[in-house]
């Protein structure tokens, strides 16, 4: 694996984590689920087990592992079969990741000023 590759990879993951884990656009996902997790028909393995998908869905370093195992098996894949277009995505959301990491730097260094 090159250095761009793995430095793409990682901005990808991150920035695809925080939209799972903390963005206002998927909390109403999270919520609902959330709810389904508690479902009071549901065993309690299946609440167990679902419990455990919501903290992996609202843990942005826990989905951000996983994530960046799939960014990683998609830029592979992308590469080998020569889907570019996959290729290109994944850039971008690369360049959304530099993004999302120069805003939180600011917000935590603006924070830290007030």
């Amino acid at each position: 694996m090159k250095l761009r590759d793995l430095v793409t990879v990682g901005f990808a993951a991150h920035r695809a984590a925080r939209a799972v884990a903390t963005d206002s656009i998927t909390k109403p996902l999270r919520d609902r689920l959330e709810v389904w997790s508690i479902d009071i028909e549901a065993s309690d393995a299946q609440v167990a087990r679902r419990e455990k998908l919501v903290q992996l869905v609202r843990c942005q370093y826990c989905c951000g592992f996983w994530l960046a195992l799939v960014t990683f098996a998609a830029l592979v894949a992308a590469r080998r079969k020569g889907w570019w277009l996959l290729e290109r995505c994944i850039d971008g959301w690369a360049g959304a990741g530099v993004q999302s990491t120069i805003t939180s730097f600011r917000q935590m260094i603006d924070d830290h000023t007030d």
